[in-house]
């Protein structure tokens, strides 16, 4: 009985006889599942557009465990909070230079409740449309803290050039205001230590790596064995973002506050401050789609060259299997390694691809001319050839049918195959960094000598790279009763 004679509902039956196929049926769901909820949430050009844009990511913190890390095992790390305001707390329109102009205030409440610091505090002002290019845009940022008020923590004019007049600016980049090295809010900071605990430190330093302004912001100074440190201080502050526009229909689409805590999301992030999780979610439907479609291709050519080579013989056989001989004894790897070095890297995966689909089918072709060397010679092709069956008929009808259960096996056997190949090339340096593909993230963190440091950058797209290529043997090794029929008990 061939895989033509079973049905999809027979064939899910045997899969689900063993615990082999089971297992493999059950993990193969979830990716198809994964990558259909890709496709489905996420744009196509992921990789240019979101993770290779350096403005999306910068209200993520840098390389940070995941929020269950700090859940289960170090409740001492800083959750990450992101505060958006799309309308303001308060809005007024005042006199200023003999025109009426609108002021917005944006008030941000945040509970500090921590032993550790966040990376950076960063506000930012998106979507800023200014009419009146003659009069300037004023920010300022005031900070009520739990023991006092800095009035003026931060202070900026903004002049509008004349052609950006009544155009949104800042969109999809935001005006940036950070925490982190800016020298101004060090200078306030330091003068509301020296007025509230008259304790002195140079601004330059507060702003520097000794300190740092993002600690600064949520801590007060103390002196222990003669040296003034830093104490976390808890409690809740009040950060007031007041922008004074330029004319009464002037608007703000929206105004946050990102805390860049040390936990971040289900995976953690990388060193850029990249959502990890989002990584290796798109890395299913790029795996699927190499493993498929190269399995598919090498597939098809292997076997219509394999048929076509033990049915005719002759001259069609001795090309066919000569150049089968030819690709099979040519080394693959350093070709492939070669290959993708001269190439563009926005096309290293079509070439890995291609590669694989011309060195691949020779081993498949070998062996399904030799199946089909005794198929053609069984009485019911003998029958169908005296009743004056055509070769073609022939084929397709008596002899293709016998060597598909095989064909698909290897099929699914080969999937891994490539998924396994563009992972270890990636793993390289000689994938595309475009696209986030599990092979890709490893090699990241391999370039940042993070592997010691970073488990969760790591182990993840590692187990998937494994799991992917386990889901597939373990769905052929189900298949064998099919395929080899002294395995076979009853379909």
């Amino acid at each position: 009985m061939s895989l033509q004679a079973v049905g999809a509902r027979e064939i899910l039956s045997l899969l689900w006889r063993s615990w082999t196929g089971r297992v493999g049926v059950i993990l193969f769901g979830l990716m198809v599942i994964a990558s259909i909820y890709t496709l489905a949430t996420m744009p196509l050009d992921y990789g240019t557009r979101i993770w290779n844009n350096a403005d999306y990511w910068k209200d993520y913190p840098k390389m940070v465990p995941p929020d269950w890390y700090r859940a289960l095992f170090d409740r001492s790390l800083l959750p990450h909070t992101v505060i958006r305001l799309e309308s303001p707390s308060r809005s007024e329109v005042m006199s200023y230079a003999g025109s009426q102009v609108r002021v917005l205030t944006y008030v941000f409440t945040y509970s500090y409740e921590s032993l550790t610091y966040p990376q950076n505090a960063r506000i930012a002002i998106y979507g800023l449309e200014a009419r009146n290019p003659s009069i300037p845009v004023v920010i300022t940022v005031s900070l009520e803290r739990p023991d006092g008020r800095i009035d003026q923590l931060y202070f900026e004019i903004v002049r509008i050039p004349q052609q950006l007049a009544g155009q949104k600016i800042y969109t999809p980049t935001p005006k940036d205001i950070n925490a982190y090295g800016n020298l101004y809010m060090a200078q306030q900071i330091s003068s509301f230590y020296y007025t509230r605990y008259n304790i002195s430190i140079n601004p330059s330093d507060l702003a520097g790596l000794d300190y740092g302004v993002e600690k600064a912001l949520f801590s007060k100074p103390s002196v222990r064995d003669g040296k003034i440190v830093l104490v976390p201080l808890n409690g809740f502050y009040r950060f007031t973002v007041s922008i004074q526009l330029t004319s009464s229909q002037d608007s703000i689409d929206m105004v946050t506050l990102a805390v860049l805590g040390r936990a971040y999301g289900l995976m953690g992030t990388d060193f850029d401050g990249r959502d990890l999780a989002q990584a290796l979610l798109f890395g299913f439907p790029i795996a699927l789609a190499i493993g498929f479609i190269t399995s598919a291709i090498v597939s098809i050519i292997g076997m219509i060259l394999g048929v076509f080579s033990g049915y005719y013989g002759g001259f069609v056989d001795e090309v066919v299997q000569r150049t089968a001989d030819i690709l099979g004894n040519i080394p693959l790897l350093p070709l492939l390694i070669l290959f993708t070095f001269i190439t563009p890297s926005n096309l290293r995966i079509q070439v890995l691809v291609a590669t694989l689909i011309v060195f691949g089918w020779a081993g498949l072709a070998i062996i399904v001319r030799s199946m089909v060397l005794s198929i053609k010679s069984e009485q019911y092709v003998e029958a169908a050839r005296a009743l004056g069956a055509s070769n073609i008929r022939i084929i397709f009808k008596h002899i293709t049918p016998q060597v598909m259960p095989y064909v698909v096996a290897q099929l699914i056997f080969f999937v891994p195959t490539a998924i396994l190949t563009e992972a270890g090339l990636s793993l390289l340096g000689l994938g595309d960094p475009s696209i986030p593909t599990w092979g890709q993230i490893l090699s990241r963190v391999l370039d940042k000598g993070a592997v010691s440091i970073a488990w969760w950058w790591v182990l993840p797209p590692g187990l998937l790279i494994v799991i992917s290529a386990v889901t597939f043997v373990l769905i052929a090794l189900a298949l064998e009763p099919i395929v080899d029929p002294r395995l076979r008990r009853r379909i």
